[in-house]
Protein backbone atom coordinates (compact mmCIF):
# COMPACT_ATOMS: atom_id res chain seq x y z
CA UNK A 1 0.00 0.00 0.00
CA UNK A 2 2.69 2.58 0.51
CA UNK A 3 4.25 2.04 -2.92
CA UNK A 4 1.25 3.10 -4.14
CA UNK A 5 0.64 6.79 -2.37
CA UNK A 6 1.40 9.43 -4.35
CA UNK A 7 3.57 12.28 -3.11
CA UNK A 8 0.84 14.18 -2.18
CA UNK A 9 -0.77 11.82 -0.14
CA UNK A 10 2.67 10.85 1.30
CA UNK A 11 2.60 14.45 2.71
CA UNK A 12 -0.49 14.80 4.06
CA UNK A 13 -0.18 11.38 6.13
CA UNK A 14 3.39 13.00 7.02
CA UNK A 15 1.82 16.29 8.50
CA UNK A 16 -0.85 14.34 10.79
CA UNK A 17 -1.31 15.82 13.91
CA UNK A 18 1.13 13.61 16.24
CA UNK A 19 -1.39 12.50 19.60
CA UNK A 20 -4.56 12.72 17.51
CA UNK A 21 -3.70 11.85 13.68
CA UNK A 22 -5.68 14.54 12.06
CA UNK A 23 -5.34 15.10 8.82
CA UNK A 24 -5.37 18.38 6.59
CA UNK A 25 -5.26 18.42 2.83
CA UNK A 26 -7.41 18.52 -0.02
CA UNK A 27 -10.58 17.24 -0.56
CA UNK A 28 -9.40 14.82 -2.94
CA UNK A 29 -6.93 13.71 -1.14
CA UNK A 30 -8.56 13.01 2.05
CA UNK A 31 -11.03 10.78 0.24
CA UNK A 32 -8.34 8.94 -1.16
CA UNK A 33 -7.35 7.62 1.56
CA UNK A 34 -10.15 7.14 3.53
CA UNK A 35 -10.83 4.60 0.45
CA UNK A 36 -7.81 2.93 1.17
CA UNK A 37 -8.18 2.53 4.55
CA UNK A 38 -5.16 4.86 5.35
CA UNK A 39 -7.87 7.43 7.06
CA UNK A 40 -11.58 7.76 8.60
CA UNK A 41 -13.90 10.67 8.67
CA UNK A 42 -15.37 11.61 12.36
CA UNK A 43 -19.33 11.23 11.80
CA UNK A 44 -19.52 14.55 13.59
CA UNK A 45 -19.42 17.81 12.13
CA UNK A 46 -16.97 19.38 11.17
CA UNK A 47 -16.44 15.70 10.03
CA UNK A 48 -12.68 15.80 10.25
CA UNK A 49 -10.31 12.97 8.80
CA UNK A 50 -7.99 10.64 10.92
CA UNK A 51 -5.71 8.26 10.59
CA UNK A 52 -6.34 4.45 11.19
CA UNK A 53 -4.61 2.53 12.50
CA UNK A 54 -3.09 0.97 8.97
CA UNK A 55 -2.61 5.24 8.41
CA UNK A 56 -0.35 5.64 11.70
CA UNK A 57 1.48 2.69 10.20
CA UNK A 58 2.04 3.64 7.47
CA UNK A 59 2.95 7.50 8.65
CA UNK A 60 5.57 5.51 10.73
CA UNK A 61 7.13 3.27 8.61
CA UNK A 62 10.11 3.73 6.96
CA UNK A 63 10.45 4.82 3.34
CA UNK A 64 10.16 2.35 0.80
CA UNK A 65 13.53 1.62 -1.30
CA UNK A 66 13.21 1.95 -5.17
CA UNK A 67 11.91 -0.87 -7.25
CA UNK A 68 14.78 -3.15 -8.78
CA UNK A 69 14.60 -3.47 -12.65
CA UNK A 70 14.15 -6.82 -13.12
CA UNK A 71 11.21 -9.03 -12.06
CA UNK A 72 11.13 -10.28 -8.44
CA UNK A 73 9.48 -12.67 -6.72
CA UNK A 74 7.80 -10.48 -3.18
CA UNK A 75 5.37 -11.68 -0.32
CA UNK A 76 1.69 -11.34 -0.26
CA UNK A 77 1.11 -7.61 1.27
CA UNK A 78 -1.35 -7.91 3.82
CA UNK A 79 -5.27 -6.77 3.37
CA UNK A 80 -4.55 -2.92 4.31
CA UNK A 81 -1.08 -3.04 2.99
CA UNK A 82 0.07 -2.54 6.57
CA UNK A 83 -0.64 -5.10 9.20
CA UNK A 84 -3.48 -8.46 9.16
CA UNK A 85 -3.71 -10.02 12.39
CA UNK A 86 -3.22 -13.59 13.07
CA UNK A 87 -6.30 -15.55 12.59
CA UNK A 88 -5.06 -19.04 13.49
CA UNK A 89 -5.57 -19.57 9.58
CA UNK A 90 -1.95 -18.91 8.51
CA UNK A 91 0.35 -21.57 7.34
CA UNK A 92 3.57 -20.29 8.13
CA UNK A 93 5.39 -18.73 11.46
CA UNK A 94 6.12 -14.74 11.68
CA UNK A 95 9.84 -14.39 9.89
CA UNK A 96 10.63 -12.34 12.82
CA UNK A 97 8.97 -13.05 16.04
CA UNK A 98 10.10 -9.81 17.92
CA UNK A 99 9.06 -7.00 14.91
CA UNK A 100 5.90 -9.02 14.87
CA UNK A 101 5.28 -8.12 18.24
CA UNK A 102 6.22 -4.53 17.99
CA UNK A 103 3.46 -4.57 15.00
CA UNK A 104 0.76 -6.26 16.87
CA UNK A 105 1.31 -3.79 19.52
CA UNK A 106 1.56 -0.86 17.67
CA UNK A 107 -2.12 -1.77 15.71
CA UNK A 108 -3.42 -2.33 19.13
CA UNK A 109 -2.56 1.38 20.58
CA UNK A 110 -3.54 2.33 17.20
CA UNK A 111 -6.49 0.77 17.40
CA UNK A 112 -7.47 1.94 21.12
CA UNK A 113 -6.75 5.48 19.61
CA UNK A 114 -9.43 5.04 17.16
CA UNK A 115 -12.30 4.01 19.75
CA UNK A 116 -11.26 7.31 21.83
CA UNK A 117 -11.43 9.19 18.62
CA UNK A 118 -15.03 8.07 17.14
CA UNK A 119 -16.68 7.75 20.22
CA UNK A 120 -18.03 10.67 21.85
CA UNK A 121 -17.16 10.00 25.06
CA UNK A 122 -13.74 8.89 24.51
CA UNK A 123 -13.97 5.33 25.86
CA UNK A 124 -11.15 3.10 24.85
CA UNK A 125 -13.02 0.11 26.45
CA UNK A 126 -15.98 -0.41 23.90
CA UNK A 127 -15.26 -1.65 20.35
CA UNK A 128 -15.74 0.92 17.90
CA UNK A 129 -17.43 1.07 14.11
CA UNK A 130 -13.97 -0.34 12.49
CA UNK A 131 -14.34 -3.24 14.60
CA UNK A 132 -17.95 -3.94 14.19
CA UNK A 133 -17.37 -3.34 10.76
CA UNK A 134 -13.96 -5.67 10.65
CA UNK A 135 -14.99 -8.37 13.16
CA UNK A 136 -12.40 -11.48 12.95
CA UNK A 137 -9.51 -8.60 12.11
CA UNK A 138 -9.89 -7.17 14.95
CA UNK A 139 -11.16 -10.09 17.59
CA UNK A 140 -7.86 -11.73 16.38
CA UNK A 141 -5.65 -8.62 16.52
CA UNK A 142 -7.31 -8.24 20.58
CA UNK A 143 -6.02 -12.09 21.60
CA UNK A 144 -2.62 -11.72 19.97
CA UNK A 145 -2.28 -8.31 21.46
CA UNK A 146 -3.07 -10.17 25.33
CA UNK A 147 -0.15 -12.56 24.41
CA UNK A 148 -2.57 -15.39 23.17
CA UNK A 149 -1.02 -18.08 20.52
CA UNK A 150 -2.57 -17.94 17.31
CA UNK A 151 -2.99 -21.66 15.89
CA UNK A 152 -0.58 -22.99 13.49
CA UNK A 153 0.53 -26.14 11.17
CA UNK A 154 1.92 -28.78 14.12
CA UNK A 155 0.91 -26.26 16.62
CA UNK A 156 -2.23 -25.93 18.32
CA UNK A 157 -3.92 -22.16 19.50
CA UNK A 158 -6.75 -20.16 18.92
CA UNK A 159 -8.81 -19.97 15.78
CA UNK A 160 -11.18 -16.85 14.63
CA UNK A 161 -13.88 -17.33 12.19
CA UNK A 162 -17.02 -15.98 11.29
CA UNK A 163 -19.90 -17.14 13.31
CA UNK A 164 -22.95 -18.53 11.18
CA UNK A 165 -24.60 -16.17 13.76
CA UNK A 166 -24.99 -12.73 13.05
CA UNK A 167 -23.01 -9.73 14.00
CA UNK A 168 -20.18 -12.55 15.65
CA UNK A 169 -17.08 -14.21 15.24
CA UNK A 170 -16.38 -17.62 16.84
CA UNK A 171 -13.20 -18.96 18.52
CA UNK A 172 -11.97 -22.13 19.21
CA UNK A 173 -8.62 -23.47 19.99
CA UNK A 174 -7.12 -26.32 17.95
CA UNK A 175 -6.47 -29.77 19.54
CA UNK A 176 -9.66 -29.38 21.82
CA UNK A 177 -11.58 -31.38 19.20
CA UNK A 178 -8.85 -33.96 19.16
CA UNK A 179 -8.90 -34.26 23.17
CA UNK A 180 -11.96 -34.61 23.34
CA UNK A 181 -12.19 -37.10 21.04
CA UNK A 182 -9.01 -38.95 22.90
CA UNK A 183 -10.87 -39.12 25.84
CA UNK A 184 -14.09 -40.59 24.39
CA UNK A 185 -12.17 -43.36 22.73
CA UNK A 186 -10.36 -44.04 26.04
CA UNK A 187 -13.96 -44.55 27.92
CA UNK A 188 -14.89 -46.94 24.78
CA UNK A 189 -11.51 -49.12 25.47
CA UNK A 190 -12.64 -49.21 29.08
CA UNK A 191 -16.02 -49.93 28.45
CA UNK A 192 -14.75 -52.89 25.73
CA UNK A 193 -12.15 -54.44 28.00
CA UNK A 194 -14.60 -54.50 30.98
CA UNK A 195 -17.11 -56.98 28.86
CA UNK A 196 -14.04 -58.82 26.90
CA UNK A 197 -12.91 -62.04 28.10
CA UNK A 198 -14.91 -65.32 30.17
CA UNK A 199 -15.96 -65.56 33.33
CA UNK A 200 -12.72 -67.29 34.92
CA UNK A 201 -10.67 -63.68 33.27
CA UNK A 202 -13.41 -61.65 35.18
CA UNK A 203 -12.78 -63.56 38.61
CA UNK A 204 -9.21 -63.27 38.08
CA UNK A 205 -8.82 -59.76 37.78
CA UNK A 206 -11.65 -59.16 40.63
CA UNK A 207 -9.28 -61.84 42.45
CA UNK A 208 -6.62 -59.63 41.44
CA UNK A 209 -8.08 -56.17 42.88
CA UNK A 210 -9.05 -57.61 46.09
CA UNK A 211 -5.72 -59.88 47.05
CA UNK A 212 -3.74 -56.86 45.80
CA UNK A 213 -2.03 -58.15 42.95
CA UNK A 214 1.06 -56.00 42.67
CA UNK A 215 0.88 -56.12 38.83
CA UNK A 216 -2.52 -54.14 39.18
CA UNK A 217 -1.25 -51.72 41.66
CA UNK A 218 2.28 -50.54 40.00
CA UNK A 219 0.05 -50.03 36.86
CA UNK A 220 1.11 -53.11 34.63
CA UNK A 221 -2.21 -55.02 34.43
CA UNK A 222 -4.44 -54.75 32.00
CA UNK A 223 -7.12 -53.27 34.42
CA UNK A 224 -4.99 -50.37 35.67
CA UNK A 225 -3.22 -49.99 32.09
CA UNK A 226 -6.58 -48.35 30.75
CA UNK A 227 -6.97 -46.16 33.58
CA UNK A 228 -3.98 -43.49 32.28
CA UNK A 229 -5.33 -43.50 29.03
CA UNK A 230 -8.16 -41.52 29.92
CA UNK A 231 -6.19 -39.35 31.77
CA UNK A 232 -3.99 -38.44 28.93
CA UNK A 233 -7.30 -37.46 27.09
CA UNK A 234 -8.71 -35.41 29.83
CA UNK A 235 -5.77 -33.41 30.90
CA UNK A 236 -5.16 -32.45 26.86
CA UNK A 237 -8.99 -31.22 26.99
CA UNK A 238 -8.49 -29.60 30.35
CA UNK A 239 -5.44 -27.46 28.82
CA UNK A 240 -7.26 -26.52 25.67
CA UNK A 241 -10.27 -25.73 27.87
CA UNK A 242 -8.10 -23.35 29.84
CA UNK A 243 -6.85 -21.57 26.75
CA UNK A 244 -10.51 -21.15 25.30
CA UNK A 245 -11.64 -19.31 28.71
CA UNK A 246 -8.19 -17.62 28.64
CA UNK A 247 -8.99 -16.19 24.98
CA UNK A 248 -13.11 -15.44 26.25
CA UNK A 249 -11.47 -12.99 29.28
CA UNK A 250 -9.93 -11.31 26.57
CA UNK A 251 -12.32 -10.49 24.07
CA UNK A 252 -14.88 -9.88 27.53
CA UNK A 253 -11.55 -7.48 29.01
CA UNK A 254 -12.19 -5.74 25.23
CA UNK A 255 -15.69 -4.82 25.35
CA UNK A 256 -17.03 -8.25 23.33
CA UNK A 257 -20.05 -9.87 24.56
CA UNK A 258 -18.87 -13.31 25.32
CA UNK A 259 -20.68 -16.94 25.59
CA UNK A 260 -19.16 -19.79 25.28
CA UNK A 261 -21.18 -23.15 24.02
CA UNK A 262 -20.77 -26.90 23.07
CA UNK A 263 -21.05 -27.96 19.87
CA UNK A 264 -22.53 -31.13 17.58
CA UNK A 265 -18.66 -32.24 17.55
CA UNK A 266 -18.74 -32.23 21.60
CA UNK A 267 -15.89 -29.27 21.05
CA UNK A 268 -16.22 -26.01 22.94
CA UNK A 269 -16.47 -22.78 21.03
CA UNK A 270 -16.83 -19.18 21.98
CA UNK A 271 -18.97 -16.66 20.12
CA UNK A 272 -18.04 -13.02 20.51
CA UNK A 273 -19.40 -9.99 18.92
CA UNK A 274 -18.99 -6.68 19.30
CA UNK A 275 -22.01 -4.52 21.00
CA UNK A 276 -23.19 -1.83 19.16
CA UNK A 277 -22.69 1.01 21.84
Amino acid sequence: MARELTAAQRRVIGAAEPVTGRLRGSAAVLDRLVKLGLAFRHPRPPHDCFLTPAGQRARNAPPSPPEPAGPTTAPRPAEDGVFAARTGEESEPPADPAARAREVRGAWQGLLELRRMTRADGDTGRPCAWERAHRVRAAALALEAAGRVPALAGRGGYVVRESPQPEAVEVRVKGAEEASGARRGAAGARRGAAGIGDGKERAAGAGGRAGGNPDTRDGTGGTACAGPVGVVGTVGSAEAGGELARCAGVLEAAGWQVSEHGDRRGGRVVIASPPRR
